[in-house]
C-alpha cells in the first residue's frame, strides 16, 4: 500500500485513429510484439523481434498500413516514462510511506505467522537501502502476549486465593496444599487434552481454563474436607478416612460433575458466528471438569492417606470450636431451623426474588462484546467529492498534527485506499501501563476535537477485542455497533430516507456519528446513449464503455515494453484538459459495421453527481446507516431505537430495512445461548434423576437455578456493565455451580435416612455438616474469579450474593417433599412417644447408644463428670453442667430431645432409654 509502480503512458488526442481506423489498443498491440519467423533445422526458430525497448518507441511506426501511406500515430501521442498515478497512500511521521499488509491464512497459527514474517523481516532489512527503514506499525502477537501474561497472572493469582481459603476454613497447612495440587494437576491435564483436540492457547480457551481455578478445586476440597472430618471427629486413621470419607460423596461428586459438564457441552456446539469462539471454550471447561473429578478420586484420597496426621485432629480442640465458626454455625442453626418451620415465608420470598428477574433484565443494557482498552482505534472521514489525493493527504496530515498532542497517543497513521476523500487514520496509544489515561478519554478527546471539522463527516470506531465480524468493515475488528440497512427498488427514494434516518438518529442520546454509507456527491460525466441508432449502426454498450474507460481512466494495459531485464505496462490516456472537456470527449470514435464513429453522434454527455459505488442486497439496492454507540449506552438500546426511529418514518411496503453487524449476531446469540440453557436444564435432570433414582429430588436441587439469575442481573446492574458475550457465559457457569451445594445436602441427607434418621433432623445435619465444605468451596471461587475480567467478577459477586441466600432456600422445599413425615417427626418430639425403629436407636455421632452397656457407660461418664467424648464424640460436653443435665435427663426420662449448642455435636442427639 502506497507504493509507486513505473510505467509507460501514452498522452493521445481524442480525435486520432490510425490509418485504418484502428484504435491505440489494436495499433499497440500489433507493434510492440515479437513475431516467430521461419524455422530451420540446424538453429532452431528465428524470431523477428518488434518489441519496444524503451518508452520512446510507443507510436514510432513498426508497420505500413497501406503501401507508401505511413501510419501518423507518432504525431498523435505525447509519451512520458512515469510513475503510476497514485491512488492510495500512506504516511507515517509526515514521511512517505510503503505499506505491507500480511494476513494469515485460515488455520494458521497468528503467533507463528508474526515471528516467520519478523525472522523474513530482518534479513530483507540488509538488503535495503541505507536510506530506507522498515519498521512495525500494528502487531496483533503484542496485544496476545500481553493477553496471556495476564491471565497467568490471574491463574497464579486465582489458585493462591483459593489455597488460602482453603487454609482459613480447615486450618491445616498440610490439607491446604493438598487441595492446592489438584489445581495444576486438572489444568495440566486440560492441556493435553486441548493438544488432542487442536486447540491453541488464545483468549477463549484460556479464560475457560482461569475461570476453571475456581472449579476444579471444588471436588477436591469436597473430598478432602469430608476425609479430614473422619480423622478429626471419628478419629479413623488417614488411610480408612481416605476410604470411607471418598466413598461417602462419591456420587455427590459425580452428580455435581455430570451436571455441570453437560451444561457447557450444548454451550460448545452453538452455532452461528460465536461457535468459533465458544467451541474451544465449552469443550474446555468439559475437560477441565471431567479432570478434576478423576484427580479428586484418586490424587487427593492418596496424599490425604500419606501426609494427613491423626494428631492434625486433637481429641480436646476441633477446627469448629473457634469463635468464628462457633458464631457462623450458631447462626446458620437458628435460621435453617426457622426455614423448616416456616417455609411458606421462605418460598414466597424466593418466588419475589424470581420475579425481580424480569425487570433487572429490563433495566440491565445487551451487548455483543465489551468494550476492552486495546489501545488500537480508528477516524474515518470523508472529504468533499472531487478532492484530489493530494488534498486529502494534506488534510489528514493537518488532522495528525491536530491530535499528536492529546495525552496517551502514541503514533496515528494517516491511509487512503479506497477512494481518494476517504481517509483512514489508524490510532495506537501507548502501553496500557505507561499511562495514565483510558482509551475511552482519548477517544472522547478527539471526538470533541473533530467537531472543528464536519464537512469531513468523521467517525470512530474501536477494535473489537475477537476481530471483525459481519458488518464490521473496516478489518482487522474495526467496524460500526449499529448497521441499518434500507433496501429498495429506486435508489434516490432510499437515499432520501436514509437522510432522514441519519438526521433523526443525530438527536438520539444513545447513538454518536451517524452516517449514511451511500454517497451521491460524486461529479461523474453521465453518457445517455441512443440505443436505436446505436443497434442501427452495430455499436454495442460494452464497446462504448471499454472506449470511454480506456482514454478517460487510463486503468487498462494496451502494450508491454522492456528495459533491461525488466517489462513495463504501456497505458494509454487522452490529455488532462480534453479530459475534462464533455465535448473532447464527445469526440472519441467507437468501432462499429460501418466504420468508426463518433460516441456524441450516438449519445448525449451531461455533467452531475451520482453515487461513488453501489451496494445491492437480495438483487435490490441497499443503501446503510452507520453509527456508533455514546458512552454509557448499551447495544440494545442502540438497536432499539434505531428500530423506534425507522418505524417513524412510515416506509412505503416496498422499502424495508434490516439491521446487520454486530446486533444482527447479537440477536442470533442470545437465541443460541436460550437454546443451549433450556438443553442443559433438561440434560441436568436426566442426570441428577439417573444420580438419585428420584424424579422429584432433581426438581428440588433445581429450584435454586432460577435464584441465581437476579443476583448475577443486579450485579450487573449495580457495576454499569452489559450482559455481554463474557457475562453471559459466567451467568451460564453460574447456574452450573449453584446447584452443588444443593446436590450435597440432598445427597447426605439421603445418607442419614438410610441410617434411619427422621427427614426433619437428616435435612439439619446435612445441612450443617456440608456447611464447612460449602462456605470453603464458594468462598475459594470468589477469590479464584476476581483477577479475571471484570465482566466474570460481577458473576462472582453475583454468586456471593446468592450463596448466603441458598443455604436456607434449599431446605424448606426438600422439607416440604414430604410434609406429613415432617409433621410426624414434630409431634413424635413433642409428646415423646415416638420410638425409633429397630437397630436405629440412639445413633449419635459415636454410634448407636441403645445398648443397654451403652446406656450404663454414658451414665457412669455423666455420673464421674466426664467427657462423654469416647461415645458421642462431642467435644464440649464436660465444659457445659447444662448439657450434662439434659443428657442425664434423656437417660433418666427415655426423651428425644435436641442440644441448645450447635456446637457440642454435628446434628442433634438422639439418647433412648
Amino acid at each position: 500500500m502506497g507504493q509507486r509502480r513505473r510505467r509507460g503512458l501514452a498522452r493521445r488526442r481524442a480525435r486520432s485513429r490510425d490509418s485504418r481506423g484502428r484504435g491505440p489498443r489494436e495499433t499497440e498491440r500489433l507493434r510492440s510484439v515479437d513475431h516467430p519467423g521461419s524455422r530451420r533445422r540446424c538453429c532452431g526458430k528465428r524470431r523477428n523481434p518488434g518489441r519496444h525497448d524503451r518508452a520512446g518507441q510507443v507510436g514510432v511506426p513498426a508497420a505500413y498500413a497501406r503501401p507508401h501511406r505511413r501510419d501518423r500515430s507518432v504525431h498523435q501521442h505525447r509519451r512520458r516514462d512515469r510513475e503510476r498515478h497514485p491512488r492510495e497512500g500512506v504516511r507515517r511521521r509526515l514521511r512517505r510511506t510503503v505499506q505491507l499488509d500480511v494476513r494469515r491464512a485460515t488455520g494458521q497459527n497468528t503467533i507463528e505467522v508474526i515471528e516467520g514474517v519478523k525472522q523474513k523481516l530482518a534479513g530483507v532489512q540488509k538488503i535495503l537501502p541505507r536510506a530506507a527503514t522498515v519498521t512495525i506499525t500494528k502487531d496483533d502477537s503484542r496485544f496476545i502476549y500481553a493477553s496471556i501474561a495476564s491471565l497467568e497472572e490471574h491463574l497464579l493469582g486465582g489458585s493462591l486465593l483459593a489455597a488460602v481459603v482453603v487454609m482459613f476454613f480447615i486450618r491445616n497447612i498440610r490439607a491446604m496444599v493438598i487441595a492446592a495440587l489438584a489445581i495444576p494437576a486438572s489444568i495440566v491435564a486440560t492441556f493435553t487434552l486441548m493438544r488432542a483436540m487442536d486447540f491453541t492457547l488464545n483468549s477463549m480457551t484460556l479464560l475457560g481454563i482461569t475461570l476453571a481455578v475456581g472449579i476444579v478445586i471444588d471436588d477436591a476440597i469436597v473430598v478432602l474436607e469430608n476425609i479430614f472430618r473422619y480423622i478429626e471427629e471419628k478419629h479413623c486413621t488417614p488411610f480408612e478416612a481416605a476410604i470411607e470419607g471418598t466413598r461417602e460423596v462419591t456420587l455427590a461428586v459425580m452428580a455435581t460433575t455430570l451436571s455441570l459438564v453437560v451444561i457447557f457441552l450444548p454451550v460448545a456446539f452453538m452455532t452461528g458466528y460465536t461457535r468459533r469462539f465458544i467451541y474451544p471454550f465449552g469443550w474446555t471447561m468439559a475437560f477441565a471438569v471431567m479432570v478434576s473429578m478423576l484427580v479428586s478420586f484418586t490424587l487427593t484420597p492418596m496424599l490425604s492417606s500419606r501426609f494427613l496426621k491423626l494428631s492434625d485432629a486433637a481429641a480436646d480442640q476441633h477446627t469448629k470450636d473457634s469463635r468464628f465458626f462457633a458464631w457462623m454455625d450458631r447462626f446458620y442453626s437458628r435460621s435453617l431451623k426457622w426455614s423448616l418451620a416456616h417455609p411458606a415465608p421462605i418460598l414466597a420470598t424466593a418466588f419475589v426474588i424470581f420475579l425481580l428477574m424480569f425487570p433487572l433484565n429490563q433495566m440491565v443494557g445487551r451487548s455483543f462484546l465489551p468494550t476492552e482498552d486495546m489501545g488500537e482505534w480508528t477516524i474515518h472521514l470523508d472529504v468533499p467529492e472531487g478532492t484530489s489525493l493530494e488534498g486529502s493527504s494534506q488534510a489528514a496530515m493537518g488532522l495528525v498534527k491536530e491530535l499528536e498532542g492529546i495525552e496517551g497517543v502514541a503514533q496515528l497513521q494517516p491511509t487512503i485506499t479506497d477512494r481518494p476523500t476517504h481517509i483512514h487514520v489508524l490510532c495506537w496509544a501507548q502501553p496500557i501501563d505507561q499511562r495514565k489515561v483510558s482509551q475511552d478519554w482519548m477517544v472522547k478527546q478527539m471526538r470533541d476535537r473533530l467537531k472543528a471539522h464536519p464537512s469531513w463527516k468523521p467517525s470512530i470506531t474501536v477494535r473489537n477485542p475477537l476481530g471483525g465480524g459481519e458488518g464490521g468493515g473496516g478489518g482487522g475488528g474495526f467496524g460500526y455497533p449499529i448497521n441499518a440497512t434500507l433496501l429498495g427498488p429506486d435508489l434516490s427514494r432510499l437515499f432520501d430516507y436514509s437522510l432522514q434516518l441519519v438526521a433523526k438518529a443525530q438527536r438520539l442520546p444513545s447513538l454518536v456519528d451517524p452516517k449514511v454509507s451511500l454517497n451521491m456527491a460524486n461529479p461523474e460525466v453521465r453518457v445517455d446513449v441512443d440505443r436505436r441508432r446505436a443497434a442501427d449502426l452495430g455499436v454495442r454498450m460494452s464497446t462504448i464503455g471499454n472506449a470511454l474507460r480506456l482514454a478517460v481512466a487510463g486503468d487498462d494495459e494496451i502494450s508491454t515494453y522492456r528495459e533491461g531485464s525488466e517489462q513495463y505496462p504501456v497505458k494509454i490516456r487522452v490529455l488532462e484538459s480534453q479530459r475534462r472537456d464533455i465535448d473532447a470527449i464527445g469526440k472519441l470514435t467507437v468501432p462499429s459495421a460501418k466504420g468508426p464513429v463518433r460516441i456524441d453522434n450516438i449519445a448525449r454527455l451531461e455533467r452531475g453527481l451520482g453515487p461513488s459505488a453501489l451496494q445491492r442486497f437480495n438483487r435490490q439496492f441497499s443503501v446503510g446507516m452507520n453509527a456508533d454507540l455514546a458512552p454509557g449506552h448499551a447495544l440494545d438500546e442502540g438497536s432499539n431505537d434505531v428500530r423506534r426511529t425507522i418505524a417513524e418514518l412510515n416506509l412505503p411496503p416496498d422499502i424495508t430495512f434490516r439491521l446487520t453487524g454486530q446486533t444482527k449476531i447479537l440477536d442470533e446469540t442470545t437465541r443460541n445461548l436460550m437454546m443451549a440453557i433450556g438443553l442443559a436444564s433438561v440434560f441436568v435432570y436426566i442426570v441428577l434423576a439417573a444420580q438419585f433414582e428420584s424424579f422429584v429430588q432433581p426438581i428440588i436441587i433445581m429450584t435454586v437455578l432460577p435464584l441465581s439469575i437476579p443476583f448475577a442481573l443486579f450485579t450487573l446492574w449495580a457495576t454499569g456493565r452489559t450482559l455481554n458475550l463474557w457475562s453471559a457465559l459466567g451467568v451460564l457457569l453460574l447456574l452450573g455451580i449453584v446447584k452443588k451445594n444443593a446436590i450435597l445436602q440432598v445427597d447426605y441427607t439421603n445418607v442419614l435416612r438410610r441410617r434411619g434418621v427422621p427427614l426433619h433432623d437428616a435435612i439439619i445435619e446435612a445441612c450443617r455438616t456440608r456447611l464447612r465444605p460449602d462456605h470453603g468451596r464458594h468462598s475459594g471461587r470468589p477469590g479464584a474469579d476476581r483477577p479475571g475480567p471484570w465482566d466474570w467478577r460481577c458473576t462472582a459477586i453475583g454468586h456471593c450474593g446468592h450463596h448466603h441466600r441458598r443455604p436456607v432456600a434449599v431446605p424448606a422445599p426438600h422439607a416440604g417433599a414430604g410434609p406429613g413425615r415432617v409433621r410426624k417427626d414434630r409431634r413424635a418430639r413433642a409428646t415423646g412417644a415416638r420410638r425409633p425403629r429397630q437397630g436405629m436407636a440412639g445413633q449419635g455421632l459415636g454410634g448407636h447408644v441403645g445398648t443397654v452397656a451403652a446406656r450404663r457407660r454414658v451414665a457412669e461418664q455423666v455420673e464421674a463428670r466426664e467427657s462423654a467424648l469416647h461415645v458421642t464424640r462431642l467435644p464440649s460436653l464436660h465444659r457445659d453442667p447444662f448439657d450434662r443435665m439434659l443428657v442425664a435427663q434423656a437417660i433418666v426420662h427415655g426423651l428425644a430431645i435436641l442440644t441448645p449448642d450447635p456446637l457440642i455435636t454435628q446434628y442433634p442427639i438422639r439418647v433412648i432409654w
